[in-house]
């Protein structure tokens, strides 16, 4: 026994010998690779701000961006290395981490490129949502043209041929390179930057200082160092300033939502009308006309038409959650925890309407299926059709078999929810009217110079062949003698940008301007007279309308929505528009978006920062004890 131990012990020794050479001999390259990927990640990091061109507004911050995006890099490589060197230790081939390096550096470029091309546009990162409607939706949901596939594939070749030749002249070469002292004096830079960068952040946020804190999050993975609450309660921050700052912090954590906060008594007597909402996503409100949707736009000549209408939100999730709600898209979570199904829809249940919802993209993605139609039996949530046109002609043969098979003895809700816009797709056999035009948006290739006619005529072709579909709908309805007897509801999610302000901005689901909150709004209502309505509106009147105006429900809408009941010609005097991570006051002169941790920034109309401007707390409190009511 003692001499297994002692030779046991023995092979252990030699092995750790062996282990500590090989390790010795590969450190030097393990460390030049890592400091080379090191530079090339934050060059990567030029692409943040280079893009979207939100540069600096000062000095102090240029050299905050300077320190933070060293630091905030270094630190990346930093955490790749130190669990990396384990295996390194484990298994010491040169070989072996030359190649599985490379694999690893190149991945997490690749990643960070389109990250970076992700934040130009939409100005948030890649997340678990953005990675679940790619993955899990059926490719309906987010999908990419086929040249953006061959552009990112182009480029994730390119990349990963830098590695690999990187990875083998540093091999070779590495002996000759400058002194370990040199390179010491490198990674010294690099944590000294992350470490002021972060104390530069701790002292910003503590004075409030916006041109740094707006900058902390403009890197991926990035959680600057905050010591707000800390300082506050040792007197080191100005108290008013701070309980200022505070107020504007929306919580997102897990809340029981209140509502209504009073049941609605609903009195409808008589013959009940017909509903149906027809929803084009991201339809912009200067599409419904005569040249792009002509037979949407003849409706509007008999309808009450409203000219002047918003989105609560600049995305799907929130924006369809707003119009059935009534509510902020904060709302949505809590909501959706506790399956809460909207007053209005509980309330055509209860009036024994027969329901007929069709939508092109799934129904679950986002969970409409567990909010808005929750208590709606077999609802159908997945669409046949390769394509998102197909999928919106299917639902139009649903619809009018909907029609068809109904009992003509209940009242119908009918839902239609038309996708081709959001993805510019169209019928290769229908005539296409607007030129030039692009065969696919090549969104990796869309840039601040980039010509926006030919992707917007590819827009206004798709909700061209949208409004064909809208066309048969309203035929079918004419055949079944069911026009006046049907409301008609025709609007949309959310807006849709074209570079318009010129900040590069493409899509939506980036900021809160009026082309991607803009929409169209017409309600044909039989018996009423048609009229044009120019007063500011917004998705959360919806909800009070319906319940009043068709079902004579009593009691103070605020019980039940943010909104007014449209035709009493209420111009709302500031609108909330918001997702789940911040969200924007609309007001007359200028958009004030606020973060939900408290950072704010004042802009105009066009999107730009309001030089000076500073935030009147007292003006936007109504609006923000709405994000707060229906708890």
């Amino acid at each position: 026994m003692t001499d297994w131990l002692k030779k046991t012990s023995l092979s252990m020794q030699n092995w750790y010998r062996r282990q500590r050479a090989a390790m010795l001999l590969l450190t030097p390259w393990f460390y030049w690779f890592l400091l080379f990927n090191l530079v090339l990640v934050q060059g990567i990091s030029i692409l943040y701000f280079s893009l979207t061109r939100s540069y600096p507004e000062t000095l102090l911050a240029w050299l905050f961006l300077f320190f933070y995006s060293c630091g905030h890099f270094f630190s990346i490589v930093l955490i790749l290395g130190a669990f990396w060197s384990l295996i390194v230790f484990m298994w010491p081939s040169l070989r072996l981490h030359r190649i599985a390096l490379s694999f690893i550096f190149g991945f997490l470029i690749i990643i960070l490129v389109i990250d970076a091309l992700v934040y130009s546009q939409y100005r948030f990162h890649l997340n678990l949502l953005v990675l679940d409607m790619f993955f899990n939706a059926h490719g309906q949901v987010i999908s990419f043209a086929w040249q953006s596939w061959v552009n990112m594939g182009a480029l994730g070749l390119l990349i990963f041929g830098i590695e690999f030749f990187a990875a083998k002249i540093i091999a070779k070469h590495h002996t000759r390179f400058l002194g370990r002292n040199v390179g010491r004096r490198i990674f010294a830079f690099y944590f000294l930057s992350l470490v002021l960068a972060h104390g530069a952040h701790v002292a910003a946020d503590a004075v409030f200082y916006a041109p740094i804190t707006r900058m902390g999050m403009i890197f991926p993975f990035a959680v600057p160092a905050q010591a707000q609450s800390f300082l506050a309660a040792h007197g080191l921050v100005d108290v008013e300033l701070y309980k200022k700052h505070n107020a504007l912090k929306v919580s997102i954590a897990e809340r029981q939502l209140n509502y209504p906060q009073k049941p609605i008594q609903c009195q409808l007597q008589g013959k009940k009308l017909n509903v149906l909402w027809v929803l084009v996503d991201a339809l912009r409100a200067d599409m419904l006309n005569d040249d792009v949707m002509p037979n949407a736009y003849a409706l509007t000549k008999k309808s009450q038409f409203f000219t002047n209408h918003f989105s609560g939100s600049n995305t799907t999730r929130y924006g369809v959650f707003n119009m059935f709600y009534g509510l902020p898209g904060v709302y949505f979570d809590p909501a959706l925890k506790a399956r809460t199904s909207p007053v209005l829809m509980d309330e055509f249940q209860r009036q024994g309407y027969e329901f007929g919802i069709f939508g092109s993209a799934p129904l679950d993605k986002p969970e409409f299926d567990q909010t808005v139609f929750t208590k709606i039996p077999n609802l159908k949530i997945i669409t046949a059709g390769e394509h998102d046109y197909a999928r919106d002609q299917e639902i139009t043969r649903s619809f009018n078999k909907f029609l068809d098979d109904r009992n003509p003895g209940k009242p119908f809700y009918g839902f239609l929810f038309y996708d081709a816009c959001h993805g510019y797709g169209i019928d290769p056999t229908f005539k296409k009217k607007f030129y030039p035009l692009v065969s696919a948006v090549d969104y990796v290739s869309l840039n601040n110079e980039a010509d926006p006619i030919p992707v917007k005529n590819s827009y206004k072709n798709s909700a061209n062949f949208i409004d064909s579909l809208i066309g048969d709908v309203l035929k079918k309805l004419a055949e079944k003698h069911l026009e006046e007897s049907t409301i008609i509801l025709i609007s949309s999610d959310h807006g849709q940008e074209f570079n318009d302000n010129h900040l590069n901005y493409w899509g939506h689901n980036s900021n809160f301007s009026e082309v991607q909150t803009h929409v169209p709004l017409l309600i044909y209502w039989p018996g009423r007279a048609p009229q044009k309505f120019d007063h500011r509106t917004i998705h959360y009147d919806l909800a009070p309308t319906f319940l009043q105006e068709l079902f004579a429900c009593q009691g103070d809408a605020r019980d039940y929505s943010s909104g007014f009941d449209l035709f009493e010609k209420k111009s709302h005097p500031w609108l909330i528009m918001g997702r789940r991570d911040d969200f924007a006051i609309y007001r007359d002169n200028d958009i004030v978006v606020v973060k939900t941790n408290g950072d704010y920034e004042v802009l105009d109309h066009g999107y730009h920062p309001v030089p000076g401007a500073q935030l009147d707390g007292a003006a936007v409190l109504p609006a923000l004890d709405e994000l707060r009511r229906f708890y």
